[in-house]
């Protein structure tokens, strides 16, 4: 009987756990999704974290990575071409952004969709003077389709777990107020 009893408050305190965790993820999506107003309108907050493409993208010196390679910390993913004129637009926005909220737990990154790579990416981030951020290169496009990128810029919020919990088909201004109170937020979990 003392074991029927254990066995039922073992169950029920796992249970109480799994509730609370999953009342929580719920509370992020609904505060992202209230503050998803406004100028952040255009954002599409998932009512549940999806998985994302683990397909390679490349970096700087060939190598070749996944989303799964950053774990650990909030990723705003954003996939662009130098070609694109929005994207040359708001890519200040988001250089601004990681110098005020790049850190351990959040950095900006960007997978360009350019097939000449560097040499068109480089002489771009120069001109423009972009010192903050990271450039990667996804040139089969095949990883900006896996995760819904129907148009260019398409920006991708990742958890730290790596999960996609909103994206953005479009421009924004990535260091608005509003923005990086709604990535505040994501930051906080």
């Amino acid at each position: 009987m003392k074991r029927f009893i254990v066995a039922l408050i073992i169950i029920a305190s796992s249970l109480s756990l799994l509730v609370f965790l999953l009342r929580d993820k719920g509370q992020l999506q609904a505060d992202l999704n209230s503050l998803a107003v406004g100028e952040l309108s255009i954002v599409e907050v998932f009512n549940q974290p999806a998985t994302v493409s683990q397909t390679k993208f490349t970096d700087r010196d060939g190598e070749k990575l996944s989303f799964s390679d950053l774990e650990g910390k909030v990723l705003l993913v954003n996939f662009w071409a130098t070609w694109c004129a929005p994207c040359i637009h708001e890519m200040p926005d988001l250089n601004r952004l990681q110098k005020a909220l790049g850190s351990n737990s959040f950095e900006v990154i960007t997978i360009s969709l350019d097939r000449q790579g560097y040499g068109v990416i480089d002489p771009f981030f120069d001109e423009v003077g972009i010192d903050n951020l990271k450039a990667y290169l996804d040139r089969s496009n095949k990883l900006s389709l896996e995760v819904g990128a129907t148009g260019l810029p398409t920006t991708i919020l990742l958890d730290k777990n790596g999960k996609m919990i909103a994206r953005v088909v479009g421009p924004l201004k990535w260091d608005s107020r509003q923005a990086i109170e709604f990535l505040a937020r994501a930051i906080e979990g």
